[in-house]
């Protein structure tokens, strides 16, 4: 999976990424996960504006895995 990512990141100019997030899933309902994306919106946008940090719209990665696909409407 890792490698996955990085490919990706490389295919669009972006080789290192600031913040890579993984969030795998399991019987979790719709709520759940956008509580989670929430959050991670919330991180990015206190890193974005840290300007120690330079964080730019393409220095996160996000990936989802999901096992099984029941729960998710």
């Amino acid at each position: 999976m890792i490698a996955r990512m990085r490919n990706i990141c490389i295919l669009k100019d972006n080789a290192q990424p600031k913040l890579a997030v993984c969030i795998t899933m399991y019987n979790e309902n719709e709520r759940e996960l956008r509580f989670t994306l929430r959050g991670l919106i919330q991180n990015y946008n206190i890193l974005h504006t840290d300007p120690s940090v330079k964080m730019g719209q393409q220095d996160m990665v996000v990936c989802c895995v999901c096992d099984g696909y029941d729960q998710i409407p």
